[in-house]
Order: C-alpha cells, then sequence, then structure tokens
C-alpha cells in the first residue's frame, strides 16, 4: 500500500477494515504519528487528508475540532482565511 501512495498521480486510497488492528496496520504504512485518540477519532478520509497535506506540503482548511487538533500534533499547517 505505501508503494501505491508513492505512485504520481495518487493522491489516496480507499481503505476496507473490519477491525481496528486492521486499521491501524494501514495507518502505519503513512508515516504519520497519531496518538490513539485521533486515530480512534478521524474517519480514513481525514487522515489521509493528513497524508497527502504533509506529502504534498500544503495547508489544510477545516472547521473539524478534532482535525485541527491531528493537523497541530504532527505539524500540518491549518489554512486560516483573512478576515479582514
Amino acid at each position: 500500500m505505501r508503494r501505491l501512495l508513492e505512485v504520481p498521480g495518487v493522491n489516496g486510497l480507499i481503505l476496507g477494515a473490519r477491525k481496528v488492528s486492521q486499521l491501524e496496520d494501514n495507518i502505519g504504512c503513512m508515516d504519520i504519528e497519531l496518538s490513539d485518540e485521533h486515530i480512534h477519532s478521524l474517519s480514513v478520509y481525514d487522515i489521509f487528508y493528513l497524508k497527502l497535506a504533509m506529502r504534498e506540503g500544503i495547508p489544510i482548511a477545516t472547521h473539524d475540532k478534532t482535525l485541527r487538533q491531528a493537523c497541530r500534533h504532527i505539524g500540518v499547517v491549518l489554512f486560516e482565511p483573512n478576515r479582514s
């Protein structure tokens, strides 16, 4: 799976996991250090969104509190629109 994420043009994968242990194995291939709290509270979509932002060096735009906390935890920049 890790090799697939490194293929140019591949921005994400759709994972299927029936058990938490399978999800943790899938997340483990992405070089993201998330706490157990974040792993259990983020969707697979959000985790791949984090990975994409890390890989491409782009900020994440979200109002989701849990995703914002995960971004801060792993050092992903949050997009903050100008409020002028």
